[in-house]
């Protein structure tokens, strides 16, 4: 959809032809809408319920979130849309299984140990993947060192379970962290900025 038909479709949204423009909306950016939830790792019999609730938020007050899109923003308004979609998805993660949490052992560790955990237990990524992620941050980094903080990770990780509560063990969840676009391939990589939620 091109600049002018999306500020013509923004203006629509905020008339009495609102519900014309709902449909134009859903379906231009419906199927990019699920991307984005399954990208966020809701479970698939749960992706209908996750855009239900997506497209009500969107659809609340007037589509007041749609409208609050800055055309002279420095996003195009597909990023600013996925980046608000990811933000409503996790949201709606959160209200269903609440936060997910580090160990406390786990939030002691210094900065690149707490790095490599969440790269290799929370997003299940391999050495090399968590060593590829984590290089530009921490130039030094070699895949030993990944594999020795990995070790010592693993460790801290089942002493915490084994005397944690039964909701500390529960099934591993993708990390809820909000959205950038620089994130997730596949979508233009223009910040979105703060208005995106």
């Amino acid at each position: 959809m091109s600049h002018e038909a999306v500020i013509e479709l923004l203006e629509r949204l905020s008339s009495t032809r609102g519900d014309a423009a709902w449909d134009e909306f859903l379906s231009g950016y419906s199927s990019a809408m699920v991307h984005v939830i399954r990208r966020c790792g809701v479970a698939h019999d749960r992706a209908d319920d996750c855009f239900l609730d997506i497209c009500e938020a969107l659809s609340d007050g007037g589509f007041r979130r749609l409208r609050s899109f800055r055309p002279d923003g420095p996003a195009s308004f597909k990023t600013w849309l996925m980046a608000v979609v990811a933000n409503l998805c996790i949201d709606w993660i959160r209200r269903e299984h609440g936060r997910v949490r580090s160990f406390r052992s786990v939030s002691r560790l210094p900065e690149l140990d707490r790095q490599v955990y969440r790269c290799i237990f929370e997003r299940r990524m391999s050495r090399t993947q968590c060593l590829h992620a984590l290089l530009p941050r921490f130039p030094g980094l070699t895949e030993s060192r990944v594999a020795e903080i990995n070790a010592r990770c693993s460790s801290c990780s089942r002493r915490s379970s084994a005397g944690s509560s039964p909701c500390a063990r529960r099934r591993w969840r993708p990390s809820l962290t909000p959205f950038h676009p620089r994130t997730m391939p596949g979508v233009a990589t223009r910040a979105a900025g703060p208005w995106a939620r």
